[in-house]
């Protein structure tokens, strides 16, 4: 392995032990005051393809969602900025 090799395997097993720390914190958060008996079956339905699909569906969604909320949030802020400067430019 040669040092920019190493340097990047360095930096994945850094990024996935943050991104799994991550996980684990939002997922405590999110499913705080699902039973246990919820909580197995739930997992029992992800197991199967069914359940699987649909959960990969729903995490598209709510990805895309939050993307184009994201995009909108910025548009209206640059929109925002724009605005202010045409103001101060007049006066």
């Amino acid at each position: 392995m040669d040092v920019l090799e190493i340097t990047l395997a360095t930096m994945e097993a850094q990024l996935s032990e943050g991104l799994t720390a991550t996980f684990l914190i939002d997922a405590l958060f999110v499913f705080r005051d699902v039973s246990d008996e919820e909580m197995t079956a739930y997992n029992r339905l992800w197991s199967t393809e069914p359940g699987s699909h649909f959960v990969k569906i729903t995490q598209t969604a709510l990805e895309n969602a939050r993307q184009t909320c994201s995009e909108r949030a910025f548009d209206l802020a640059g929109d925002s900025e724009q605005r202010q400067k045409q103001t101060t430019e007049q006066l």
